[in-house]
This record gives C-alpha cells, structure tokens and sequence, in this order.
C-alpha cells in the first residue's frame, strides 16, 4: 500500500513538474510572439518615419493661407498644414503609392498604396503588407482597386489597422469625442497632381459591410442609402455642411477595439481641390 502511494506521489510530481515546464514553454512562446510583433511594429514605424522624412518637404515657415468661409468668417484651412510630397522618391520604395494622408491632431500621416495591378478589384494586399511588402502587422493605409488612384470617385474608402499604440489608424477613435470631432474638421489628401481639402462630416461606428461592394456610388439610389444609413448610426457629426449625391467623399475605416463586427467611419466631403 506504502509502495503504491509513493508511486502515486511520484506521478503526480513528475505531473506537476510537465505541466510546469509545459507553460513555462507556452508563457515564453507568447512573450517571444508578442516581442517579435512588438518588434515588427517598432520597425515598419520607423520606416513610415524614414519614408515622411525622404518624401515630404518641409514646409516650415510657410505662410498660411486657407479659405474664409461665408457663414462663420473663419478660415476655413490652413494651407501650411497639407503636406508637400515628393512622389518620385516615394515611386522609387513602392510604386503602388497614390497618395498621401495627413489628418490634423491625430498619428495619421501616411502615403495611401493601391494594388493596381490586381485582378480582385477589391484586393486588400495591403492590409497585412507594409509599404516595403513586409507581411503581417501594421500593414499599410491602403484603397482597393475599385477605387481610382485620384481620388475623383465620389467615394474613395481609405483603410487601415486601428493600432494600439495609436499609429496607421489607431487615433482615429478620438473623433469619438465630441469635442475632439469639432477641434479638428479637416483631411488632407495629395495626390501627384492634385491637393485635396476635406471636410469631416461624419463619425460613426457601422457594421461591418462592405461599403464599396454594397453600393454603387455612381448610382443616387445607392448613395443616398448609404447616407441614409450612416444617419441611422450614433456618433458625430456636422449639420452645417451639406452632403448631397453631387458631393465627392472620402470615407476613413477602421476596425474597432473588442468588436470585430463593428467599424469606426470617418466621412469627409471635398471641399477644396487645388493644383499641385
């Protein structure tokens, strides 16, 4: 009986003794997983950073321009602020770059990559590759095929991962304050020929439906049903400017913390298109 107890006990120790090396394995396989993503993220932002450093002018001390509007006699932009891109350096990383994103008060300050040559006219290569082609986290600020190049659709769809360290579209979420969404009205979008003004209409947490492959735009019917339907949503918004179907959109989408059925929007209506 003594000598099955101590056999018993040796099992259970030897149990023990696995179980223990076996999530220590595990503890380490998740801590050596999330350095190695830690790792990649630190990586792919400081190539954003070397790739605004090599593409973007610097436009200190420039004069501020921007619009007077009728209603409020308030500028309505600041020209300083819409970024000046060398797009040629930019080709020469990856000539998949479009354009350029820059919108005030948050991280996002990023070029926009289109997989032109995809069959799929709703690719989303660049969801999980970075702009050098990296695979995985952060992926890139991306638009689908569908979607022209110079931003003349009259709703272009710009994606991107809502990082937890708030980098590609991770701050977007402070349009969810009332008070931030009235502070910071504009985005900004340069393409190779054009600067492109606009203004921030709307901030809503949607499903998740895909908007370019559920509406067609070029079609009243369906544009108004989507506006009809970001109006059924909570959320942010400014009743001052109109949004007809004759408007042009940009439409920011991310993905939202907890809820993978769920997307937060950013709608922009073009306001200002200047020459380049």
């Amino acid at each position: 009986m003594e000598k099955m107890q101590k056999g018993r006990r040796k099992r259970d120790e030897k149990c023990r003794i696995f179980v223990s090396l076996l999530l220590i394995v595990v503890m380490l396989f998740c801590l050596g997983r999330a350095g190695w993503q830690t790792y990649k993220n630190v990586h792919a932002q400081s190539v954003y950073e070397k790739i605004k450093e090599q593409s973007l002018e610097n436009t200190e001390g420039t004069e501020a321009e921007g619009t007077e509007t009728a209603e409020a006699g308030q500028k309505s932009y600041d020209a300083a602020e819409i970024p000046s891109v060398d797009f040629e350096k930019l080709w020469e990383i990856n000539p998949d770059a479009c354009a350029w994103i820059y919108v005030p008060g948050t991280e996002v300050d990023y070029p926009i990559l289109r997989n032109a040559d995809a069959s799929d006219m709703h690719d989303s290569y660049y969801l999980n590759h970075t702009i050098e082609g990296a695979s995985g986290l952060p992926g890139s600020i991306y638009i689908e095929p569908c979607n022209a190049g110079d931003f003349t659709d009259s709703n272009t769809v710009v994606y991107g991962h809502s990082m937890k360290n708030r980098t590609m579209f991770g701050s977007l979420r402070e349009f969810t304050d009332a008070e931030f969404f009235e502070e910071h009205p504009y985005i900004y979008v340069v393409t190779p020929e054009k600067n492109l003004v606009y203004k921030i209409v709307r901030q809503a947490v949607y499903d998740d439906r895909h908007i370019m492959a559920t509406y067609d735009f070029e079609d009243a019917g369906d544009y108004e049903a989507f506006l009809a339907s970001l109006s059924e949503q909570e959320g942010n918004f400014r009743e001052e400017v109109p949004v007809t179907t004759d408007s042009r959109l940009i439409t920011l989408s991310t993905c939202v913390s907890n809820d993978s059925d769920s997307r937060l929007l950013i709608l922009g209506v073009l306001t200002e298109e200047l020459e380049r």
